[in-house]
């Protein structure tokens, strides 16, 4: 349920962004150096409020400033490319190619290169969305090629932000593994640093009194599968019990 919710709040804060976009485009224009202002301000503030959010401090990975730039030049370009589309007066298909990229390229990309799990229910929404994006092109004011090339331009740039932030997420999550055999993916992004060495820690793991962490690794290093079924969205959290394919354990049978 509460993803759900995040899901339709995310849609409309998509749908008010695209919106405030379009004001801004009929007040400055369509110019692509408009363009590139419009995207410098929202880069600054989105900047000074997530500084806010961690509490003004300012700490970064190569790893991260790379993903971060390559998020900022894909952004940079399917802005640019939504002004054009926008001057054409397809602010409602913009925003259809914006918010479905986003959803569709990341979930293929991740069946594909990452082994995450196929979700039947997940696979026929994305299905029904696509074939309402198609249906929506096809009738009597159907949108010129010029157009139609732009908003599919927009649909894989959009979905390459995302597949750069999952990329970015898979990196800084580790697996701790109990002495219960219980397992528990962690995003490290969630961990705040210890501002002194007598500051406690945030807690990860959920422990009953008679067992201990085992170990952590890196995600990579481990025989974990189902990495989905692992995820700690809130912590602690006390995770879930390994799966024997998940263990690599080979079972034995006789032939």
């Amino acid at each position: 349920m509460g993803n759900v919710l995040l899901v339709e709040l995310a849609t409309i804060l998509l749908a008010v962004f695209t919106a405030l976009q379009r004001i801004y485009q009929k007040q400055t224009g369509t110019a692509p150096a408009t363009g590139l202002a419009y995207n410098a301000l929202l880069g600054l503030f989105a900047a000074v409020l997530f500084w806010a959010m961690c509490g003004f401090k300012f700490e970064f990975t190569p790893y991260s400033a790379a993903i971060a730039a390559g998020e900022a030049l894909l952004a940079i370009a399917y802005t640019l490319l939504g002004f054009c589309v926008m001057r054409e007066g397809g602010m409602v298909l913009y925003t259809l190619f914006l918010m479905v990229g986003g959803m569709m390229v990341p979930y293929v990309w991740g069946l594909l290169f990452l082994g995450e799990p196929f979700a039947l229910l997940r696979t026929l929404g994305l299905v029904l969305i696509l074939g309402a994006v198609i249906l929506f092109n096809s009738g009597s004011q159907k949108p010129s090629a010029k157009v139609l090339w732009m908003c599919a331009a927009v649909f894989f740039l959009n979905g390459g932000v995302s597949v750069l932030s999952k990329l970015h997420q898979i990196e800084t999550v580790r697996p701790v593994v109990s002495t219960e055999g219980r397992a528990l993916i962690v995003n490290t992004e969630m961990l705040a640093a210890k501002s002194t060495r007598t500051t406690q820690g945030v807690a990860v793991l959920t422990l009953k009194p008679k067992w201990a962490l085992a170990h952590a690794a890196r995600l990579e290093d481990t025989t974990i599968v189902n990495k989905a079924r692992y995820r700690g969205r809130t912590l602690p959290s006390a995770g879930a019990l390994l799966k024997p394919e998940d263990r690599g354990e080979v079972q034995l049978t006789l032939t």
